[in-house]
Formats: C-alpha cells, structure tokens, sequence
C-alpha cells in the first residue's frame, strides 16, 4: 500500500487528480480535497498519475515505498485545442 500527495507548482493541494497502476487499470484511485490519496500496489509498480490540464507523469516505486509526493505541471501546449459545446432548451414558466 502506497500513500502520497499531489501538488500543482505553486504548492496548492490538487482534488480530483487520478493515480493508477500502469498497465492494471483497475487498480486506481483520485485524490481527495486535501490532496492524498492511498492506494493497494504491487511491489516496484509504476504509478501514473494524471488530471486535466496537467501533464501526466509516471512515478516508479520501489518495494519498500509507503509514501510519496508528486508536483504536478500545468500542460499549458493544448489549450488551444480545448472546444466547449452546449445543447439544451429552456422553457419559461410563469
């Protein structure tokens, strides 16, 4: 079992951010609103570790670790790739 904490650069605690196992996709997990997260891992796994926004890393571990701490990057390169569509009606009632 692996505990840690994500954080973006400038030290604030990250929610929401996803960490799986690679290549065993149902072994995985997302940070709480502090940040932390605890995990069940095989012994030397690779965590990945992603969120949108950010750039996603790979952590490796080693059979001994209970604890990390990561520094997530913001992935500034596709921003301008980003669309937002909306659908939807509205009836006015009175």
């Amino acid at each position: 079992m692996i505990t840690g904490t994500i954080q973006d650069e400038q030290g604030n605690n990250l929610q929401g951010v996803t960490i799986s196992v690679k290549d065993q996709s149902k072994r995985a997990t997302t940070t709480d609103v502090n940040g932390r997260f605890v995990l069940e891992i095989p012994n030397n796994a690779t965590l990945v570790i992603s969120l949108v926004g950010f750039v996603t890393q790979e952590v490796p571990t080693t059979g001994d670790q209970k604890e990390i701490s990561v520094v997530l990057v913001e992935d500034l390169s596709g921003i301008d790739e980003v669309v937002v569509v909306g659908f939807g009606t509205q009836k006015k009632e009175e």
